[in-house]
């Protein structure tokens, strides 16, 4: 996070641009960069979890 220091070139300063978000708080003027998005579940990895929730199943039903 930085706090911008205001001179004779900026007044003030808000809003996103480019994933970069300026804002106002009550410490002054700050700087964040947004998070990047997740990507979306694929098709492999949703195959790849039933397959998992399958063979865990199968494992709890095995007796000792």
């Amino acid at each position: 996070m930085a706090r911008i220091k205001y001179s004779g070139l900026v007044d003030s300063i808000n809003g996103s641009i480019n994933g970069t978000t300026f804002q106002r708080n009550r410490y002054g003027s700050t700087v964040k960069g947004k998070p990047q998005m997740v990507r979306p579940t694929t098709l492999f990895q949703q195959q790849q979890k039933q397959l998992m929730t399958r063979v865990t199943q199968q494992w709890r039903t095995l007796s000792e």
